[in-house]
């Protein structure tokens, strides 16, 4: 419409009216593209806020992750220990045996470290995110990434150790005839068992290194514990973040 008027005023001749037109279709186009910018930067803004807020999620998940892959290697680190002090000591007795065999047990596997990781790579890898972001977040969130995936990779090599040389590969282990009542949980199906008498397994360097590298296992694991938890806190308080 503003287009025809500024024809109509040039078949006149009206000059004033047609720069008064230009004007008019200059400044509405340069509004809108304004508009758009400002509404493109109001939803990046948005898009940000949001991931954020999902990120502020992860970590309060993360923490519950972490609090329990914490309480299960805490728990496991005490049982081996026993089991190890007991066997150590050529302790004998009924009591004394389900102790160290329950610790054998528990070198079979070790409990894995899965973390939540999808807010924080948005926030790492979107060009339109990181465009919102100032210095100091941008070294935060990628700093968390870092350590998170750090964490992630040691927990990984862990987990993995147990299955290198399984304790059921040892000469004086053996299965359980019967199923373990958590079988359908844990996925191992038979308890393991020694087949020689404590006073004789008591003996066997191999048995009592075995307890000992889980033990040293665990306590790298709970040593990432302790790394997650610090970045965790770090990233909350660097960010203003409510998890």
């Amino acid at each position: 419409m503003r287009l025809r008027s500024v024809a109509a005023h040039v078949a006149g001749q009206n000059w004033l009216a047609v720069g008064i037109d230009l004007v008019i279709v200059v400044v509405g186009v340069f509004l809108g593209i304004q508009l758009g910018n400002w509404n493109a930067a109001r939803a990046d803004e948005q898009r940000h806020e949001a991931a954020l807020d999902q990120l502020a999620e992860e970590i309060a998940a993360n923490r519950l992750i972490v609090q329990d892959y914490r309480a299960t290697y805490e728990e496991r680190v005490d049982t081996v220990q026993r089991s190890a002090d007991l066997l150590r000591q050529c302790a004998s007795g009924p009591e004394v045996l389900a102790e160290v065999e329950a610790g054998l047990q528990l070198l079979r596997g070790t409990p894995g470290f899965y973390p939540q990781t999808s807010a924080i790579r948005a926030l790492t890898e979107d060009d339109s995110l990181k465009r919102q972001q100032g210095e100091v977040e941008r070294q935060a969130l990628q700093e968390l990434r870092r350590i998170i995936e750090r964490i992630d990779d040691g927990a990984a090599f862990l987990e993995d150790i147990p299955f290198r040389n399984p304790i059921e590969a040892h000469p004086i282990i053996a299965y359980a005839s019967s199923l373990t009542d958590d079988s359908a949980e844990t996925g191992l199906y038979r308890d393991i068992v020694l087949t020689v008498p404590l006073s004789e397994a008591c003996r066997d360097a191999d048995l009592l290194k075995a307890l000992y590298s889980y033990e040293r296992v665990g306590s790298f694991s709970l040593r990432l514990a302790d790394m997650a938890d610090d970045i965790l806190d770090r990233t909350t308080t660097t960010l203003g973040l409510q998890d």
